[in-house]
């Protein structure tokens, strides 16, 4: 490679690319993957310092699990295992839409109510086929949103996997996870639809270099990181979990994703 993505254009090593310091002064690149102004000013070379620390990502492990996610129901318990709480939001949802509905049944009954009483006050009225007709549409309504009533109530979850890609921005994974109501109009239940986009990098294993993937995460923007499994001398698992949450980042252990 011999572009200027891979040329260091300052310092010690100016003019070298990134295989020649690599092989001469390794740490280099390290240090520079730490400093903020780099990682600011020379984005591409950043970007490329940080694909040559990284783990490799052709490796028989790493696809394995990748190709994983070509099955929907494991998206679907990977999107579980990684805290998703969507059953949780359409059942919120739907008592949301429950209220709404019940409101609109109410306010029906009630103009119902009073034109019938102006009915039976004046039954041979000049406003006699008005009323009756203005009647008529609002127990149709009535009836109509009894019926939507009775959906909701009984709808269930339907799950579905979106948009599935791979490879893309620097990312292994990224694919929409969506829960919305069974048999109901996505447009007017618009309450009980909701979505979550994940980002993910695969690790098959990962140690004491988890500062760099931490890094390469930031850069590439993902927001979930598949691993199975974590050896490290200097944190625990805990600490691990715990330093990329700070990140916005959830850490998702294989193991995990077999057994939900």
């Amino acid at each position: 490679m011999s572009d200027e993505r891979t040329v260091i254009p300052f310092g010690k090593h100016k003019g070298r690319t990134i295989d020649e310091v690599r092989a001469v002064d390794a740490s280099y690149l390290g240090w520079l993957d730490g400093q903020t102004w780099f990682r600011d000013k020379f984005i591409e070379l950043h970007q490329t310092i940080i694909n040559y620390n990284a783990e490799p990502a052709e490796t028989p492990e790493h696809n394995a699990l990748q190709v994983k996610f070509l099955d929907d129901d494991y998206c679907v318990r990977f999107a579980k295992a990684a805290g998703v709480t969507g059953l949780q939001t359409f059942e919120s949802g739907r008592l949301t839409e429950v209220e709404r509905v019940t409101d609109y049944i109410a306010a029906e009954e009630k103009k119902i109510a009073e034109l019938q009483a102006k009915l039976n006050q004046n039954p041979d009225g000049y406003f006699k086929k008005y009323w009756s007709d203005e009647i008529n549409d609002r127990e149709k309504n009535s009836a109509g949103w009894q019926r939507r009533l009775g959906l909701i109530r009984t709808a269930k979850p339907l799950v579905y996997i979106c948009d599935r890609e791979f490879e893309m921005a620097g990312v292994d994974v990224t694919f929409t996870f969506g829960i919305m109501p069974d048999s109901l109009d996505l447009k007017t239940h618009y309450a009980l639809y909701e979505t979550w986009k994940f980002r993910i990098e695969i690790k098959p294993a990962i140690g004491d270099d988890y500062p760099a993937v931490l890094r390469q995460m930031r850069s590439s923007k993902a927001n979930k990181l598949l691993v199975s499994e974590f050896n490290a001398a200097g944190a625990t698992r805990g600490d691990f979990v715990a330093t990329f949450k700070t990140a916005g980042i959830t850490v998702v252990f294989a193991d995990r994703v077999e057994t939900t």
